[in-house]
Order: structure tokens, then C-alpha cells, then sequence
């Protein structure tokens, strides 16, 4: 009896103590939402974040000018040029050369200093090509999908790279990050995608407050199975993995119909973000590798090109985790390089929109862009 009390009362003072954390700033382990909820996979996460002090100030809190019904948010309109793209007032487009749509996430939209960010880079060593910046931050890849969709009569006819950062086949399953966002359900590889949740960040925020039963209860759900895979190192648990491989495979199906219909050379890049870019080659990776293949897209990888500029001590990444200067500059390189490989074999092949990409996924050999006698979608 006595027991009972006392173990009671201890989760009692535990459920007040990270019930004020979270209402009111605290222990930062547990005022930090991550400790209840997925960020890669469920809802709340996004929600608790925007009402949680402190920890809402990592929240990106969109413009008025960013706001998109179809999209959730998108490119800034006060710097939106003729093609729906964002444009740096520093670095006005040039209208000459032919388009190239670079599609995608913070990877491709760019953290840096204007004139320093990947289509920037890309534009230096393309100057007979106008590099069309249309990568937004904070997107999943339903999202870039959509971006595609939206822009595909103006690029019909030309090139789009589509930027996908491993981590974006994660968010296409959530329906809010840093605002409300577009989502799609599957049923038998058919997509229905959903908006009419979306509105301003402010509404949506306020008509969707998080309140859990018990904090203890919802920390435990979470934390006893995200342990226990630590602690049998078993690294193919996933939140939500099924969803996610279900609704990320039909999108490539998407994509490639988007290209196909508007005859656009489409060419999938493939980023990694530091955490993962020296391990083995997890399920984004593979899946990635597996989908370009399956639909017959081209497919960039640029995890060699970047295991090999880190192995070298080149300062690739910058203090926010995405591509310095110096990384920017080796992946436009890498980009460059791959897609002449794929023109070049494009010119011996009876399909001039986009190649099949390899079915393998790169080994952990530090090998740089590949040279001609390698496949152009393996050596990046």
C-alpha cells in the first residue's frame, strides 16, 4: 500500500513538473516536444512547438507574403520574378539562355549570403543557362512535387533539377511544420492530396492546441520504444515507415508524369544531411534509389561527392547544418559534371528526356564524381 502511494505521488510530481515545462519554460528535457511526440512523423510535434516557450522561437513564422493556399507557404512575392521563382534584387535574372528549374527545400533555396547559394553557384558555371531558383525552406517532398506541378507549363519544354534532402521524404506525411501544409493519402498508389486545412499560421495554431491527457503517459509512449531500438542497435525502425514508403513512391510515380506530360528533363539530386552522410545508406536512400530507377528518372547522388570534400577537411557544411560557400561550390561542380555524363549518354540513347538511374545504392567508398566509365547517376 505504501508502495502504491509512493509511486503515486512520484508520477504525479513528474506530470506536474513537465506539464509547467512545457506551458511555461523549464527542464529543457522536458519543455522540449520532441520528448512526447515525432518530429518526422506525427502532428502534435509542430503543434506543441508554436505553443511551447522558448522552443517556439525555432519555428520559421512565415510572411503574409508567403502564404500559399495549394502549397502552405512558398516563394517570397516581393522577390518573386516573371517565372515564379525567387529572384535576389543582388543578382536580377538573367533572360537569356535556357531555363533550368532548380526545385527543393533550405538545401536549394540557400542559407548563405546571396550570390553564394547553390543555384547562384550553379548559375556561375552555366552561363548559357538561366538557373530558375524555385527551392522554398522548410518543404517535404509532396511539397517540391506540388512546386513542380505549379510551374511545369512555364518550364515545358526545358530542364528541372528536383532537390530532395533525405530528410523531405519524412515530412510528406505531416500535415503542419512550420505552418499547415498539404498533405496526401494513398489507397492502391492512387493520391488524394488535402488543403482545406490550410489557413494562416495564426488561425491554424489557435484551432489546434495540444493538450494530452498525461504528459508522463505520452512521454513514455514515445521514449520507452525510441530506447529500447537504441539499445538493440536495431536502426530499421522508423515512425510511421510503411506511410511513409507508400505515399513517397507514389509521388515519384507523380513527379514522373508531371515531366512526361510536359516534356521536362527532369533529374532528381540527392542530399544528405550530416548525420547521415557518413553512415550506411539507410531506407530514404534506398528508397530514393529504388523510385528514380522504377519510373525512370535521372538521379544525382551526391553523397560520394560529399564523403569525399569531408574526408579531404573541406568546410562543407556550416553551422546551421546546411552547405557552406565551399559546399555550395562542390555541389554545383558535382551537378555540372553529372548532368554533361547524362547528356553524354542521353546522346546514345533513344529517350532524350531522362535516363533510368542506377538500381544500386552508392557503396562507402570515397570516390568522387564519377569519370566517364562509371554511370553518371552512381558517381555523385
Amino acid at each position: 500500500m505504501g508502495l502504491s502511494l509512493m509511486m503515486i505521488g512520484i508520477g504525479g510530481f513528474t506530470e506536474a513538473c513537465m506539464r509547467f515545462s512545457v506551458e511555461h519554460g523549464g527542464w529543457s528535457r522536458f519543455a522540449n516536444p520532441g520528448a512526447y511526440f515525432d518530429p518526422t512523423c506525427e502532428d502534435h510535434f509542430w503543434r506543441l512547438l508554436h505553443h511551447s516557450p522558448g522552443w517556439d522561437q525555432a519555428l520559421r513564422i512565415h510572411s503574409e507574403h508567403e502564404l500559399d493556399a495549394q502549397l502552405g507557404w512558398g516563394v517570397d512575392r516581393r522577390n518573386e520574378n516573371s517565372w515564379g521563382a525567387w529572384e535576389s534584387p543582388l543578382y536580377p535574372l538573367r533572360f537569356d539562355g535556357d531555363p533550368i528549374g532548380f526545385f527543393g527545400d533550405s538545401y536549394v533555396f540557400g542559407t548563405t549570403a546571396d550570390g553564394e547559394r547553390l543555384p547562384d553557384q550553379l548559375a556561375e558555371l552555366l552561363p548559357e543557362s538561366r538557373i530558375l531558383n524555385y527551392g522554398v525552406a522548410g518543404y517535404g517532398f509532396d511539397q517540391i512535387v506540388l512546386s513542380l506541378e505549379a510551374q511545369a507549363e512555364r518550364l515545358a519544354g526545358h530542364q528541372a533539377l528536383i532537390g530532395v534532402l533525405t530528410n523531405d521524404l519524412d515530412r510528406s506525411v505531416l500535415s503542419v511544420r512550420s505552418g499547415p501544409k498539404p498533405y496526401f493519402t494513398e489507397e492502391a498508389g492512387d493520391l488524394t492530396v488535402h488543403t482545406d486545412h490550410i489557413t494562416s499560421n495564426e488561425d491554424y495554431f489557435a484551432a489546434h492546441p495540444v493538450r494530452p491527457l498525461s504528459y508522463l503517459w505520452t512521454y513514455l509512449r514515445i521514449n520507452i520504444p525510441r530506447h529500447w531500438n537504441v539499445w538493440v542497435k536495431d536502426e530499421s525502425w522508423n515512425c510511421e515507415l510503411p506511410q511513409k514508403e507508400r505515399v513517397n513512391s507514389a509521388l515519384f510515380s507523380r513527379l514522373k508524369a508531371t515531366c512526361e506530360s510536359h516534356n521536362i528533363a527532369c533529374s532528381v539530386v540527392l542530399f544528405h544531411n550530416p548525420e547521415h552522410v557518413n553512415q550506411a545508406p539507410d531506407w530514404r536512400t534506398e528508397l530514393v534509389h529504388r523510385e528514380t530507377e522504377r519510373v525512370g528518372i535521372a538521379l544525382l547522388d551526391t553523397r560520394l561527392l560529399t564523403q569525399e570534400a569531408l574526408s579531404q577537411q573541406v568546410h562543407f557544411y556550416g553551422s546551421d547544418r546546411h552547405p557552406s560557400p565551399d559546399g555550395n561550390r562542390l555541389l554545383a561542380e558535382g551537378i555540372v559534371a553529372g548532368l554533361d555524363l547524362q547528356i553524354a549518354t542521353d546522346a546514345h540513347s533513344p529517350e532524350s528526356v531522362s535516363t533510368p538511374s542506377s538500381s544500386s545504392v552508392p557503396s562507402d567508398s570515397n570516390s568522387g564524381v564519377a569519370g566517364p566509365e562509371k554511370n553518371p547517376r552512381e558517381g555523385m
